[in-house]
């Protein structure tokens, strides 16, 4: 902090020295999104909330909506210090970075050991512990204790594949897409959407990382679930597409349900009204044997209060092949870079690291020609482009019609060399930068895209740029947002 002549002194020190933990979990409940989580003690949320216990600290850790499907855990504030204007909570264990909002090894999923040596430090991006403006410097102590009963609920898949949601996968499932539903009752419910689970097996991606085929769950089919008595609960899949309202639900009141006389899951929800279906055990889809017609993309024009639609149309990708000019080449592929997985050279202006993690022989329809449908863009408006899970990718008008040479035309592929056309091309319509030399690199997002769209792929504590992660797929809404709208 600075002392009166101006003269940084050092962080103020929150806490600084060990503290005892246990084995075993407790049950976290996310401010926010009211979610409850199972978490271990031997975590950063355990020793941190140890350490602010002891020591009279408050401290909230809360859900962080990245879009309306995705989320993760962010330590908000601690002792008065809370996250804002680009400063926040960081940490190091053992000296090594941990990315402390990220759901596979943050604040919740990062294991500690006895003896290791934690900082939490809060500053601005780039600050360390010793030029931070707050620090906590502990040592956690495990003590001995009761170990937490394993948790062994499966949940059965089966459609267009079949496959079997274990523990982990359901655990990942709700730090990432978790949602909360209280009842007329009051009854606290927490678990992860039924779209999630249906993306698992309706043959559009892997189970890590569902999507939903929304023309497919469109066009009708039925969804049953099953409990451990034999019962079955059939709904169709059209109410289901998009939806938050439907929980496959683990807990209820902080209270497992694996193995009460509902467990393992219940199926709860506002859109189940006052009913809930329990016992589920599997969940299987039937009926979706009629062809899928061709993806569809509703253009919105939205007016100044962000609300208010001035124009819009829904064209499907047969349309635009047949109306508007088509880009793209069906013989040389366009690649996409991902993480260069080098934390010395992040950006990789040579584009020879992971060059091709996104990579394809593609046509589509320029993006500038599916907005002009609706009165097109001026400068300072931005478009945000949504797929059928929820993934979102915005950019800027200059990206759609003044894009600078190394980007190339920003489009919306709707044909592959490898699958042929949509929805046989499982991941259109999909945005691609159509590059000149076929490469739109981490380099190429920092120079062409707004800081704000660039996006990251975070693991061992490094924030690793990827151009791949702006390569929406599934889009089926372009939203055109006027400039000062949130």
């Amino acid at each position: 902090m600075l002392a009166g002549s101006g003269v940084y002194s050092g962080p103020v020190v929150l806490y600084d020295g060990p503290v005892n933990i246990s084995a075993g979990t407790a049950v976290f409940t996310a401010a926010g999104s009211n979610v409850q989580y199972c978490v271990e003690y031997e975590s950063l949320y355990g020793v941190l909330t140890a350490v602010c216990l002891k020591e009279g600290l408050s401290c909230t850790v809360s859900d962080q909506d990245w879009n309306p499907r995705l989320h993760s855990q962010v330590v908000e504030e601690v002792g008065g210090f809370s996250e804002c204007n680009g400063t926040a909570w960081n940490c190091t264990v053992n000296g090594v970075p941990v990315l402390l909002s990220s759901a596979e090894d943050g604040v919740i999923t990062h294991h500690v050991s006895d003896g290791d040596r934690v900082v939490f430090f809060y500053g601005p991006e780039g600050c360390g512990p010793d030029d931070a403006d707050a620090v906590i410097r502990v040592v956690p102590h495990i003590e001995e204790g009761s170990e937490s009963a394993t948790d062994n609920r499966t949940l059965a898949l089966s459609g267009v594949s079949a496959y079997s949601i274990t523990p982990d996968i359901y655990r990942e499932a709700l730090l990432c897409h978790g949602r909360s539903y209280t009842d007329a009752d009051g009854l606290l419910w927490s678990g992860v959407p039924v779209w999630f689970f249906i993306g698992c097996v309706d043959g559009r991606e892997s189970p890590h990382h569902p999507m939903l085929s929304s023309s497919l769950a469109s066009a009708g089919y039925n969804v049953t679930f099953t409990g451990r008595d034999g019962a079955v609960c059939t709904m169709n899949s059209t109410v289901l597409v998009r939806s938050n309202d439907y929980l496959i639900a683990y807990m209820k009141d902080g209270v497992s349900l694996e193995n009460g006389p509902a467990g393992p899951f219940v199926l709860v929800g506002p859109g189940m009204g006052e009913r809930t279906f329990g016992g589920v055990v599997s969940l299987a889809l039937s009926g979706y044997d009629r062809p899928p017609a061709a993806p569809a993309v509703t253009i919105r024009r939205y007016a100044a209060d962000g609300q208010t639609v001035l124009n819009e149309t829904t064209v499907d990708t047969a349309y635009m092949e047949a109306n508007l000019p088509v880009l793209g080449n069906e013989t040389v592929p366009y690649r996409i870079q991902g993480p260069t997985f080098d934390k010395n050279d992040l950006w990789n202006p040579a584009e020879d690291k992971n060059p091709a993690k996104v990579e394809d022989t593609v046509l589509g329809t320029a993006i500038r020609d599916l907005c002009d449908l609706v009165g097109g863009m001026n400068p300072g408006d931005r478009v945000l482009l949504s797929a059928s899970d929820g993934y979102t990718t915005e950019l800027q008008y200059e990206n759609i019609y003044a894009p600078l040479p190394e980007q190339g035309e920003a489009a919306l592929s709707w044909w592959s060399a490898r699958e042929g056309y949509a929805p046989d091309y499982s991941d259109g319509p999909r945005l691609f930068f159509l590059a000149p030399d076929h490469v739109f690199g981490n380099e190429n997002m920092q120079n062409c895209l707004a800081e704000e769209s660039w996006v990251y792929y975070w693991t061992g504590g490094v924030q690793y740029p990827s151009a791949a992660g702006t390569s929406v797929r599934g889009v089926d809404h372009l939203s055109i947002l006027p400039a000062g709208t949130g």
